[in-house]
């Protein structure tokens, strides 16, 4: 299999198992170090931020839209992200995740881009 076929089919996994909420899932799909920065987490373990938003999520719903590469290790998954918190309360918003690969097809670092105009409240409510 192509290397790109394989960092494509990772982010395919990475969203199929943040639909479910499945945080193992979601886990194996990083390396053990990685890391990921959030708006509204800011710069976590992999670990942490999969625990912390799976205790504040009640559903999730995606729609990819597009998966772009820059030529090498770093891809862009652009989806709209209807995220039910904890709280019943429901938020949607177009998201662009930045996937920075290994060679070996875990990702290493995941910055997560959105405007938290529409999910800041409600988020500082679940404090």
């Amino acid at each position: 299999m192509k290397q790109d076929a394989i960092y494509t089919q990772t982010i395919t996994k990475y969203l199929s198992a943040l639909e479910k909420g499945d945080v193992m899932g979601i886990l194996d799909l990083f390396e053990k170090d990685a890391e990921v920065e959030s708006p509204l987490y800011g710069l976590r373990t992999a670990h942490d931020f999969y625990t912390s938003l799976a205790a504040d999520t009640k559903a999730s719903k995606i729609i990819r839209k597009e998966v772009f590469n820059n030529g090498h290790l770093v891809y862009a998954a652009f989806f709209n992200y209807a995220w039910t918190l904890s709280s019943g309360e429901e938020v949607n918003f177009d998201c662009v995740d930045l996937f920075y690969f290994q060679l070996n097809g875990k990702i290493k670092k995941l910055h997560i881009i959105y405007d938290t105009q529409q999910t800041r409240s409600a988020f500082d409510e679940l404090s």
